[in-house]
């Protein structure tokens, strides 16, 4: 499961708690310092393109995240909404 904009790790570690191989990705390295996983946590910043992981997932999961997105930014967080090859 691929968490978006993940915040401290909540949604990530209710799915890591459930069972599913997680990685969370966020553009504050602060973030990441006080994350509940930062083991499993990317920094990446969307001003730069979207996210591009390793490898696919099964759920890719957002909460409270589009709205805090600059629109000439908000492709590349849509870009990992969608399956491989996809276009807007």
């Amino acid at each position: 499961m691929l968490d978006v904009g993940r915040g401290e790790g909540h949604s990530a570690t209710f799915f890591r708690d459930l069972g599913c191989e997680v990685v969370a990705v966020h553009g504050s390295r602060q973030t990441r310092r006080d994350s509940r996983i930062p083991e499993a946590h990317a920094v990446h910043d969307f001003h730069n393109g979207p996210f591009v992981p390793r490898r696919d997932f099964d759920l890719v999961w957002s909460s409270e995240l589009m709205e805090r997105v600059e629109e000439a930014y908000s492709g590349h967080l849509v870009a990992r909404f969608a399956p491989p090859g996809s276009t807007f």
